[in-house]
């Protein structure tokens, strides 16, 4: 990890993110729920790798049942508290104590500009082994083309350190992985309180300028 003591300031996280980190977090859940929807996605076993809080997981209740893993001691015991029927478990993304194959699905929210360069491809691998064949990976992550990310990240002290990639870098960590790209969704066009105008991202979903980006891609058959 680079930079911020995520064990040492879990309790604060969320309070250091601002009111807006909610906000954002459901706006990722719901592109999520969208794309597993029109896309047919196969949702039976699904993993997070790097859910922190558990925020992801509580926007998703009742709707799937994921199994969240985290390497921060503090933060899985504030998602423990926070949400009891949620599966929460200690695990580095760099070495998975899965079997081979057993999940169906992936998350990966905004956790890979938190990576040394090295532990990027790390977790790629370790992702895809437990994919199974022909299923999905999902990930999150800061778009550095838009000049307002940039801005905001240099200006996070949770960013400390951080370096954004762009979606090529995604593409080619995760073919490198067996992992095959299927699409790339932008999302985030719009400050929190700007809310009211969220209807309008569906239309701009294509437009590589949004604060963040979705890449959607499936282990090779």
């Amino acid at each position: 990890m680079l930079g911020f003591d995520f064990d040492l300031q879990a309790s604060h996280y969320e309070n250091m993110l601002g009111p807006s980190h909610k906000h954002y977090m459901k706006r990722k859940a719901d592109l999520l729920l969208r794309c597993i929807r029109e896309k047919g996605l196969n949702t039976k076993t699904i993993l997070d790798v790097g859910c922190g809080t558990g925020e992801l997981e509580r926007n998703l209740a009742n709707q799937l049942e994921v199994v969240g893993v985290d390497l921060t001691v503090s933060m899985l015991r504030v998602a423990k508290d926070r949400y009891r029927d949620c599966e929460f478990m200690r695990a580095s993304c760099n070495k998975l104590p899965f079997r081979d194959s057993v999940f169906t699905m992936v998350l990966v929210v905004n956790v890979l500009h938190h990576l040394k360069l090295n532990d990027r491809q790390a977790l790629f691998s370790e992702v895809s082994k437990t994919l199974a064949r022909g299923g999905h990976v999902v990930v999150f992550e800061h778009n550095p083309k838009n000049p307002f990310t940039r801005i905001v990240v240099r200006a996070c002290q949770i960013d400390r350190g951080a370096v954004l990639l762009n979606t090529k870098e995604v593409t080619s960590l995760a073919n490198a992985s067996k992992i095959d790209k299927v699409d790339i969704e932008y999302l985030t066009f719009f400050p929190a309180v700007l809310s009211f105008l969220d209807s309008l991202e569906r239309r701009m979903q294509r437009l590589p300028l949004g604060g963040e980006f979705m890449f959607l891609g499936r282990k090779e058959l």
